[in-house]
This record gives C-alpha cells, sequence and structure tokens, in this order.
C-alpha cells in the first residue's frame, strides 16, 4: 500500500464560446480523454487507513523525471483524480497522481498525457485555463517536465507523462479547494475508497520571471 500525497494543482478560467440564440446561452465544450486508460494501467484506489490517505493496490511503475528529483528513479503507484473549473460547465476532467513507495502522504505528482504518448492531454488543459501554448511548452521543456515516462512493472507498458502542477503553474490557475469525498465502496482490507476533487479558477497568466522553483504538490489537508 502506498502511501498517498495529493498534488493541488490549479485549472483556470476556460474562455467561454457562447452563443446567443433566442435568449439560450450554450457552452462550447472540450472534447477530452483521460490518459492512460484502464486498459493500458492497472490503477490504484484512493484509500484512507489508520488516519492517512493512501493508493492501495495497482500496477507498480517506475518512473524517470529528470525534472523532479523526488520522483526520478522511484518505483510508484497510480491513481485516478479529477480536475474541475468551477466558472465553466466542462465539469471534471481526469488525470492521473503518481506516489512514491514506501514514502507518507504529500510526496505525490499530479500527471498527464503528452504527445509522446499520442495524448492531447497538454494542450486540452492549457486551452481550457487559458494558457499561452507556445510559453507553457516551453516552460516544461527548459524545467525537465515535457515528457516523464512509466515503466509499469506488470504489462511493461511505457507511459509519456506531462506536469500537471506545471502546467497549472505556468497558465497562472490555482486550486481554491481539495473536494475528498467518500465513494460508499471500501478496498480488500475494509478501508473506504474516497475520490479527490480539485476545484480551480485562473489568474492572469504569469511572466516568465514571475515562476520560480518546482511546481510539485499541494496537500491533502
Amino acid at each position: 500500500m502506498v502511501k498517498k500525497a495529493a498534488i493541488l494543482t490549479g485549472l483556470g478560467l476556460a474562455g467561454l464560446a457562447s452563443l446567443v440564440t433566442l435568449g439560450i446561452v450554450t457552452e462550447t465544450a472540450l472534447a477530452y480523454t483521460a490518459y492512460p486508460s484502464s486498459t493500458q494501467l492497472g490503477y490504484g484506489v484512493f484509500v484512507k487507513s489508520n488516519g492517512t490517505y493512501q493508493i492501495d493496490g495497482g500496477d507498480q511503475v517506475l518512473m524517470d523525471a529528470p525534472g523532479y528529483s523526488g520522483l526520478n528513479g522511484q518505483q510508484t503507484n497510480i491513481m485516478k483524480t479529477y480536475g474541475v473549473v468551477d466558472s465553466d460547465s466542462q465539469g471534471e476532467w481526469e488525470f492521473a497522481q503518481a506516489d512514491v513507495l514506501g514514502q507518507d502522504a504529500n510526496n505525490g505528482y499530479l500527471l498527464v498525457g503528452n504527445t509522446e504518448a499520442g495524448s492531447n492531454n497538454v494542450s486540452d488543459w492549457i486551452t481550457r485555463l487559458g494558457g499561452n501554448p507556445t510559453y507553457v511548452n516551453e516552460y516544461l521543456t527548459e524545467n525537465g517536465w515535457s515528457d516523464i515516462t512509466g515503466q509499469d512493472r506488470t504489462n511493461f507498458n511505457t507511459f509519456h507523462f506531462a506536469s500537471f502542477a506545471a502546467i497549472v503553474t505556468a497558465c497562472g490557475a490555482s486550486v481554491t479547494e481539495n473536494e475528498v469525498t467518500a465513494t460508499g465502496e471500501t478496498d480488500a482490507d475494509g478501508n473506504p475508497v474516497y475520490q479527490s476533487v480539485r476545484h480551480i479558477q485562473t489568474t492572469n497568466p504569469p511572466t516568465a520571471d514571475s515562476i520560480r522553483g518546482c511546481p510539485k504538490s499541494i496537500r491533502f489537508e
């Protein structure tokens, strides 16, 4: 069982593409497909055991993450987690959280699929958060957060991720609430299973000089 750390990263105000016709306002939603799928990766579940949030079970994935010294070369378990922009109506979008085996809570990393994975997750989130694609992608590349790879030790699949926390930072977004709710299910040990949803808003996109340090995670409180 892996200790779970939640990354709270930001999402921002998606620009609304609205049409007013006969007094009805409609919003254009993006088509979003989460990566990896459950057929590619055996996900763990998010539980609370002895007062601590953890990832229970799932495939073990060896991470190659030059931009994250705490994640690079580490074995992890991965769970599904979610983000929602409260100012739009596109609902909850799924992404992945990797937690290092043997570490306590607050050591998790949020990840989305990149173009190496054949995924549009990075561009989808940049659009929803109102970021500048050129700026955000350069920021990810320069800091080693654009292609984080994972080797699944169970089925030998290779995964390609980008840092969701870095995307949010570069888009000038922030998390206002981490909502943790029980699903009503339990794991094999009888521990209650939870779901985590980050409520996110955007601000003005940052400049190159306004971002310092390494975006990582925000804790479950």
